[in-house]
């Protein structure tokens, strides 16, 4: 079993997704985008499954998403929604892509200009 690195409470693995504890609402839904795959499912059909039959409407469902992608920040993946227009769109599970230039502090390396920069200001 894990245990919570704040608190050292013990997570069951039930909880657990991506590494990060999620409440047993929040890993259903998490767990549907997931089985859904590449082609993801759309938001309707999400809703339907999900949420209706707790009488929830349709912003509970981008609250809930809003609040796992919150949770998964600290990790490579998250949910993200594809729109067409004005509709609810296509909810996925995409695993992040870091580019070289994100990771970490900017770096300015030196070159003639910047040595120029720097010899005057001192």
């Amino acid at each position: 079993m894990t245990r919570c690195y704040h608190c050292g409470q013990e997570i069951p693995e039930e909880q657990l997704r991506c590494g990060v504890r999620l409440s047993l609402l929040k890993t259903r839904l998490f767990d549907i985008i997931q089985r859904a795959g590449r082609d993801g499912i759309h938001g309707d059909d999400l809703y339907e499954i999900f949420l209706k039959e707790r009488g929830a409407k349709l912003n509970v469902l981008k609250t809930h998403i809003h609040q796992i992608n919150e949770r998964l920040e600290s990790t490579d993946y998250r949910i993200e929604v594809m729109r067409n227009g004005r509709g609810t769109g296509i909810y996925r599970l995409k695993k992040r892509q870091v580019l070289p230039h994100a990771v970490g502090e900017r770096v300015i390396h030196p070159t003639v200009r910047n040595l120029a920069n720097l010899k005057n200001e001192t």
